[in-house]
């Protein structure tokens, strides 16, 4: 980063200089000269370097309310020096010509980016001394009634005012009608009432004092930026985020867990799906292909058995069906294995031929019985 060393000697010198000729002439160039050498970080002058200078004038303090921002161009010459006219640059805020200088401390501000960058370092803030204030000469304070030449300056007595008779001003009795200091006008359409100016300064608030209202800096509490906060000229922003979203008000996602969303716009129906090499990109989801084996049907998305037809809990199908038998040539046939009935009031249901149904069952001697049952 650069910074600048100031030469105050020579630049208050080219100031003094400047204002020394101008200064009993009838009009005053609202400008003044200022004067700095660009340096890198190192030390080593700037030569020959297109920079921008962003320039301040702060009112009371450092801190103080800003009441003027120009902008210039620069060049530095081979030596990194570069000179500007303060009040002839590009104005930001602010008017040059209606700087108070008689009224409270001046402070300058300068700030520094390389050109073609928005952004800009602090240089550091310096009370503006004498020279500067030259330009207050053009509002003349301390003068006699006598030299005003609208003014008549004839003895007044005690209580009177000035008061305008239409040519001059002339001491006179107060008017019936006048109103509290903390006003202005007198009600009429031409001159509507309106709070007095009360000596404030551009930006400053009416602040209760405990006592009455007066014109006061509009001093707040003092903010610090937190994470991913920014504070420049009082103004809160968020800083740029990082990683996989970007923006600092409408945000984009732009990556997940480190990897980059292509920025392909989708077709409907597509999915996001990660290919090595490219990324997070909309793609078609066909990632699972079925197909039907034996016994099944794949229709729309749906499975179905075709072999079985289910009824509520049962289920039931023509043929026969053969267990540990691939050709059963029964309705149903046990190959190669037992049929076990793990109760000893079930058995086997048999239908004789007049139509009667008998369980068969076997007792504790292993002997067969017959028990007559309701045929299923």
């Amino acid at each position: 980063m650069s910074f600048l060393k100031h030469t105050f000697p020579f630049i208050l010198l080219v100031i003094f200089l400047v204002v020394a000729e101008t200064a009993f002439s009838q009009a005053i160039p609202q400008r003044f000269t200022y004067q700095a050498i660009a340096r890198e970080s190192s030390g080593a002058p700037m030569p020959n370097t297109a920079i921008g200078i962003r320039i301040s004038i702060l009112n009371g303090s450092v801190l103080g309310n800003v009441v003027y921002i120009e902008k210039h161009d620069a060049v530095t010459n081979p030596f990194g020096l570069f000179t500007l006219y303060i009040g002839g640059g590009r104005v930001q805020f602010g008017n040059f010509s209606q700087i108070r200088w008689e009224e409270d401390l001046k402070y300058l501000k300068v700030e520094i980016s390389l050109a073609n960058e928005e952004t800009y370092s602090l240089l550091g803030t310096t009370q503006l001394m004498s020279v500067p204030y030259a330009l207050a000469a053009s509002k003349p304070t301390n003068m006699e009634l006598s030299d005003l030449v609208d003014v008549d300056d004839e003895q007044p007595r005690s209580g009177e005012s000035l008061q305008w008779d239409g040519s001059s001003w002339k001491p006179g009795a107060p008017s019936a009608t006048a109103v509290s200091p903390r006003l202005e006008g007198d009600g009429t359409a031409g001159k509507p009432l309106d709070l007095a100016r009360q000596g404030a300064l551009f930006g400053q608030v009416l602040k209760w004092n405990g006592s009455t209202w007066e014109p006061s800096d509009d001093v707040g509490e003092d903010l610090s930026p937190g994470p991913g906060i920014d504070i420049s000229n009082k103004q809160l922003t968020h800083k740029p985020h990082k990683g996989d979203v970007s923006g600092s008000v409408d945000l984009t996602v732009t990556g997940l867990r480190g990897n980059q969303i292509v920025s392909t716009p989708p077709t409907t129906g597509q999915v996001l799906k990660f290919i090595a090499g490219q990324g997070w990109t909309p793609a078609t989801d066909n990632t699972l292909s079925l197909t039907a084996g034996n016994g099944l049907d794949i229709t729309g998305g749906t499975i179905k058995n075709t072999v079985w037809n289910v009824n509520g809990d049962n289920i039931n199908r023509s043929g026969n069906v053969g267990i540990g038998e691939t050709t059963p040539g029964t309705k149903l046939e046990v190959g190669g294995g037992d049929i076990y009935v793990n109760k000893s009031a079930n058995g086997v249901i048999l239908k004789a031929p007049d139509g009667n149904c008998w369980r068969v069952t076997v007792d504790n001697s292993g002997n067969l019985t017959t028990t007559s049952v309701f045929c299923p």
